[in-house]
């Protein structure tokens, strides 16, 4: 599991939520002639387990940096639009940590001893507020409204209201029946908030889904970054890009935006929006939270040797043709020299249903042009394409091709069962289908095939059964 990566940021009064540091010190406030800070601070019980989430507020002398006794706080948290508790704690030794934790049920609020992952950290007693309810620990954007009403025996001065927006990452697993690489799976994660509606379109290899995001110059100004991540296995070869494209709302984000993670046991694509490029979204499309589509960028394919040495390229321009002679195009380039061409001995070899159907071996050109060959292609299924690179057995990689890709749906049948899963009319889909009348159940079967859970060969046999 990857490290929980805890993000959070403050500002008063304003209630605008954000994306900042693990930890954030605001203030100074006046509370009785003497000047303090609010500290807010984020960890995981057990980040490499990525258990409960833990979330500390205290009240710090400006001066010396010493924790302030007799602290009263009013404080509110909202996970998204649910409200979790409105209450107010008192802590002695200034300090409250909120422990977030998922359990079946209404949402719980209960204390406990202080003897939690900060409490430890600093070395003093604090106060331990456990929160449980269903998924609390699994990630998001969690809200705090946070109000000084009292400490050392003290008022503040004037209103001392904070808000607080902690973004806790989340993984989501989908599901994925391809009708070319068969069951696959794309784990999103988002440092961000917690996303819906994900969908795969195997024609277009697109990944979409939808996160809230509040579009205002508030917000973004304290945003630091809105950071998406999708991943997926080698075996997936539609997605074994060499780049990535994402739109946000129908608005294309700058490929500064996007960086491919191919040294990871799984492929990696990051997707690092900061505060200038949300502005211009804003401007843009700045409406309705983000809507996020994500795709290739074009048709070659990528893979890096195990040893991290080298990148390979492979594209078959038209397509590997099951009973043809097909051709497939191979780059060599090198990583540490920032993908520039590389001249190096390789050996070639296609395999397809466990024999190899083609080899061949020499030195790809510095030049950068392509290394070709040409083979028959005897029957359907997923080619194995491996490559390995002077003569060393860790220069290796592999990347695997479809040889009879499945025909795409028909026009216009997606984006009529997209609408008729949320609710719209049937008679687009069954038109676009060619079928005749269809069943309520078969709704369910195209909001699968929407999301990518059913394939297209099982959603056309549930059409023709339907009709």
């Amino acid at each position: 599991m990857r490290p929980a990566l805890l993000a959070l940021l403050l500002l008063a009064p304003a209630a605008a939520w954000g994306h900042g540091n693990p930890t954030e010190t605001v203030g100074p406030l006046d509370i009785g002639g003497r000047l303090a800070l609010l500290e807010v601070s984020s960890s995981a019980s057990d980040p490499a387990l990525g258990e409960d989430q833990q979330v500390s507020i205290s009240l710090l002398d400006a001066g010396g940096g010493r924790t302030l006794r007799g602290v009263e706080l009013g404080v509110r948290a909202e996970r998204g639009e649910e409200l979790l508790f409105d209450r107010q704690f008192r802590a002695e030794h200034g300090f409250v940590v909120f422990n977030f934790a998922s359990s079946p049920g209404p949402v719980r609020v209960a204390e406990e001893d202080g003897s939690g992952f900060f409490a430890s950290l600093l070395g003093f007693e604090s106060r331990l507020v456990r929160v449980e309810g269903p998924g609390l620990a699994d990630g998001g954007l969690y809200k705090f409204a946070v109000s000084v009403l009292a400490a050392e025996g003290a008022s503040p001065a004037g209103p001392a209201v904070f808000s607080a927006g902690v973004s806790v990452p989340q993984t989501t697993r989908h599901h994925v029946s391809d009708p070319n690489y068969g069951p696959q799976h794309v784990d999103v994660i988002t440092y961000y908030d917690a996303v819906s509606g994900f969908a795969y379109d195997p024609d277009r290899r697109e990944i979409s889904y939808h996160m809230p995001f509040e579009w205002t110059e508030e917000n973004i100004n304290q945003t630091l970054v809105v950071h998406e991540e999708v991943a997926f296995p080698p075996g997936f070869g539609d997605l074994l890009a060499s780049g990535f494209e994402m739109d946000v709302n129908g608005v294309r984000v700058s490929e500064e935006a996007v960086n491919v993670d191919d040294f990871a046991e799984e492929r990696v694509v990051h997707f690092t929006i900061f505060r200038e490029e949300l502005l211009r979204l804003m401007a843009e499309a700045g409406e309705g939270g983000m809507s996020f589509a994500i795709r290739p960028d074009g048709p070659r394919l990528s893979a890096v040797t195990d040893n991290g040495q080298y990148r390979v390229y492979a594209h078959a321009p038209g397509g590997l043709v099951p009973g043809e002679e097909s051709e497939v195009l191979l780059w060599v380039t090198d990583v540490f020299l920032r993908d520039a061409p590389a001249e190096a001995e390789y050996e070639m070899s296609v395999s397809l249903g466990g024999g190899e159907i083609h080899a061949q071996s020499g030195t790809s050109p510095a030049s950068g042009d392509p290394v070709s060959a040409s083979f028959h292609v005897p029957a359907g299924g997923i080619a194995h394409l491996r490559v390995q690179l002077g003569g060393s057995e860790r220069a290796a990689a592999e990347i695997p091709l479809v040889a009879g890709r499945a025909p795409p749906a028909p026009e216009g049948l997606r984006e009529a069962a997209l609408a008729w899963s949320r609710g719209g009319p049937d008679a687009p889909v069954l038109e676009a289908a060619g079928v005749g009348g269809a069943p309520q159940w078969l709704r369910q079967t195209a909001a699968a095939w929407i999301s990518g859970e059913v394939g297209s060969r099982e959603f056309a046999a549930a059409l023709a059964y339907a009709s």
